[in-house]
């Protein structure tokens, strides 16, 4: 490349005594025919520079966006992985470059993408006697994130940056309010609608399209009970190892503020199990479970099982069937958000009568729930001392929220439509710190705090420890 710029050099060197040191009109006459003569020469010879050095400029580019990748996976902060990429650009790029280009690193953790970028240019040689000095390198790089926005660079490269690797493996769960109220229209679609096409879409992002086993994703529909299905031992008034699907509310107190395995302790061998009785109205501890609670149990808990599909879904790395079973969910109900957010904390848990999470605070997988609601509890649970109200609900909440967090489990929740007050403060407390709450009034609301909380989970997971 030197040598090339040199004969250019030499020869419009020559060129310019030429046209000073020659006297008579055959001198300049010669002179101006050999303008777009070299200037066609010129360009075809800058041209094939131009070519050679963008060849080189992708090289180093490319480089400096895994040298960049390489330390955000190491957990380097954004100023040391955009420096990684600097300095490899640097080592690496043409030395031909007028002056030093700087590298644009952008991540968006929503697509799962990092991308580099830069402004380069070569100074000509013979091109200059038709007035230009320099040539822009160019590739006309475009990248368009999730909400449209296009980032753009003379040139540029993208790597995609996977939320969970085997290093960093997650477990999601969606805890949803699919109460009868999800089926009310806001903003031209029915809420529900518009809350299972945005947890869709997380599924998708965060699975880089259904395709990474490294992430879990769980889902518990919740209105006035959950619908799910287990070991006969683990229901009240059954045993055995054969599966039984029902509808249940939440154990008896404290049972239902934490996620231990249902047990038989001696006489009050029904006290931490799950299950429906028709009597769910009894303080009985003996007759401890999760309880349908409505007379007509047929007609009700099996809408749960039917075409609503408002059935549990264990942790899984099957994300077909996870995208089409929030897709095919539909609204029934009233709201018990404490009982779908112990089945949240029953998916993560190690502990039986759901096995598929892993160990609270595993150093490789982080664990989180998403609890969206659009109403404040309405269905009575259970307390101490035999208590079994709506309060009691609302109280079990809080101590849920305080024991899952404890146990290392992120929690993001989302005020969808709501006009209750103490509900949202509630919410706010549950969360994890401020910045896990989203309180979400209209539709654009909602898509834009599913989009946050993909982006802030891919993350916060791809930089876990």
């Amino acid at each position: 490349m030197t040598k090339k710029i040199n004969i250019a050099k030499s020869f419009l060197r020559r060129l310019k005594n030429f046209g000073l040191n020659k006297s008579g009109q055959v001198a300049l006459t010669f002179v101006l025919g050999a303008v777009p003569i070299m200037g066609a020469t010129g360009v075809a010879f800058d041209y094939s520079r131009k070519i050679e050095a963008q060849a080189e400029t992708q090289a180093a580019l490319d480089g400096a966006a895994m040298a960049a990748t390489s330390a955000l996976n190491a957990g380097e902060n954004e100023a040391a992985y955009k420096k990684a990429a600097q300095d490899f650009f640097n080592r690496n790029k043409p030395d031909n470059l007028i002056g030093n280009p700087e590298v644009a690193i952008n991540v968006d953790y929503t697509v799962g993408r990092l991308t580099a970028t830069t402004d380069a240019s070569i100074p000509t040689t013979m091109t200059r006697i038709l007035g230009y000095d320099t040539m822009p390198l160019t590739n006309d790089f475009k990248a368009v994130d999730e909400q449209g926005n296009v980032q753009s660079g003379s040139f540029g490269t993208a790597i995609a940056i996977p939320a969970f690797t085997i290093e960093h493996k997650g477990e999601i769960v969606m805890v949803m309010d699919y109460s009868g109220s999800m089926g009310w229209s806001l903003g031209g679609e029915k809420k529900y609608k518009t809350m299972r096409n945005e947890a869709a879409k997380l599924v998708s992002a965060l699975s880089q399209a259904k395709t990474n086993q490294y992430v879990k994703f769980g889902i518990v529909p919740f209105s006035s009970e959950v619908f799910t299905t287990m070991k006969k031992k683990f229901w009240y008034g059954f045993k055995g190892n054969q599966m039984r699907s029902s509808c249940t509310r939440d154990r008896r107190y404290p049972y239902n503020l934490a996620a231990t395995k249902p047990t038989n302790p001696g006489k009050k061998k029904h006290i931490t199990r799950f299950g429906w009785v028709a009597d769910q109205e009894s303080s009985n501890p003996n007759k401890s479970g999760f309880y349908e609670g409505w007379e007509n149990y047929r007609s009700y808990c099996g809408a749960y099982s039917g075409s609503r599909n408002l059935v549990i879904q264990d942790l899984t790395q099957n994300h077909n069937q996870t995208y089409n079973k929030i897709l095919s969910m539909s609204p029934y109900g009233n709201t018990h958000i404490a009982v779908g957010m112990e089945f949240g904390y029953h998916l993560l848990s190690p502990n039986a009568p759901f096995t598929k999470g892993v160990a609270y605070n595993t150093e490789d997988t982080e664990k989180a729930v998403i609890l969206l609601t659009d109403g404040a509890q309405t269905t009575r649970a259970f307390g101490s001392g035999g208590s079994y109200n709506v309060s009691d609900g609302k109280d079990n909440l809080e101590t849920l929220c305080t024991n899952m967090k404890a146990d290392g489990i992120r929690i993001l929740t989302v005020s969808y439509d709501l006009y209750d007050s103490d509900t949202e403060q509630r919410l706010k407390n549950c969360a994890t710190n401020l910045n896990d709450f989203y309180d979400a009034d209209s539709k654009p609301e909602l898509v834009s705090a599913f989009s946050n909380i993909t982006a802030k989970l891919a993350r916060d997971m791809f930089l876990a420890k």
